[in-house]
């Protein structure tokens, strides 16, 4: 290994070590929600209190997001974030039944771990968790629509489960609860998939993995790249779902065909022809900085030596 591949794998690695320490810090935080949130469920939980008969289940929620932080994947990154709401919810009703300076207290840190929890630091180190090899794995930012289209769903679901919880009517508490049960299997997928948007720069090139945009992964080689930068209003492009703000302009060398998923507006798919493209990760800076350490690296050579 010579001195540009040792600096490359220093600095990936110190940036890996970096995302280790916010999970850590972020696990810390969500501890500190247990200690000042947990001190009211019982007051909560008393008979006419806003979680009268849900038994231990902040607690089990609680504990889910605290092992879904700390064992990182793609799958865990969902987890969490689909159900660290819940736990800031607990907080609101806290302060909604006893407005007093922890129950405020908690309130605010349970905000301030739901914003890790959702932030782009934690989701790359979950995601680059089930990375293959040298490849660098970099989350996408979803599009607002999308995110509240599932939000929406988030809340029915959230609802139809407290009215079968809290339903007087046995056969009203069972609808409830197959309404919520059936909402969630269905929203499970289009929940994960945004865990599941990423832009990966591979030894020999870059991967463009977006299930929600793309039917099929866009993968270039770094001779088909002819540059990836700050992208511009008039990129011809766009390969983010609509998601305005920072983002990056992928051009080639020669016209490559896309697929874009199935929609509404297309129902089978579309093939697009396209010279230069629009993507948004959450950290463009850090994915150009990854970039140029790895063409400053010469490929990995496809052919074997022989011997005689």
């Amino acid at each position: 290994m010579n001195a540009t591949d040792t600096g490359a794998v220093t600095r990936r690695r110190a940036g890996a070590a970096d995302d280790r320490w916010y999970t850590l810090a972020t696990a810390v935080v969500w501890i500190a929600v247990a200690v000042l949130v947990g001190s009211g469920l019982e007051t909560l939980r008393a008979p006419g209190g806003i979680l009268d008969g849900t038994g231990p289940a902040a607690e089990i929620i609680w504990a889910i997001v605290a092992v879904a932080i700390v064992i990182p994947s793609a799958v865990t990154l969902t987890i969490a974030r689909v159900a660290a709401p819940l736990v800031a919810a607990f907080a609101l009703a806290h302060v909604v039944d006893d407005p007093g300076p922890m129950q405020i207290t908690g309130i605010g840190v349970a905000l301030v771990a739901l914003g890790l929890v959702w932030s782009a630091p934690l989701g790359a180190h979950h995601i680059q968790a089930g990375a293959y090899g040298a490849e660098r794995r970099f989350p996408l930012r979803p599009p607002v629509g999308y995110l509240i289209a599932s939000g929406i769903a988030w809340l029915i679901v959230v609802g139809l489960a407290a009215i079968a919880v809290r339903s007087s009517s046995t056969i009203g508490g069972i609808a409830a609860g197959l309404g919520a049960l059936t909402l969630a299997v269905g929203s499970a997928p289009r929940w994960h998939r945004l865990a599941r948007r990423w832009l990966v720069l591979v030894p020999t090139g870059l991967v463009v993995h977006d299930p929600l945009v793309l039917s099929e992964t866009l993968m270039l080689r770094r001779s088909e790249v002819a540059g990836l930068a700050l992208a511009s209003d008039d990129s011809p492009a766009d390969l983010s779902a609509g998601v305005r703000g920072p983002a990056l302009e992928l051009a080639t060398r020669d016209t490559v065909t896309v697929v874009l998923a199935t929609g509404p507006r297309r129902p089978g798919g579309r093939a697009l022809h396209l010279t230069a493209a629009r993507v948004a990760p959450t950290r463009p800076g850090a994915v150009l900085r990854a970039w140029d350490q790895r063409a400053a690296t010469p490929p990995p050579s496809t052919h074997r030596s022989s011997t005689s």
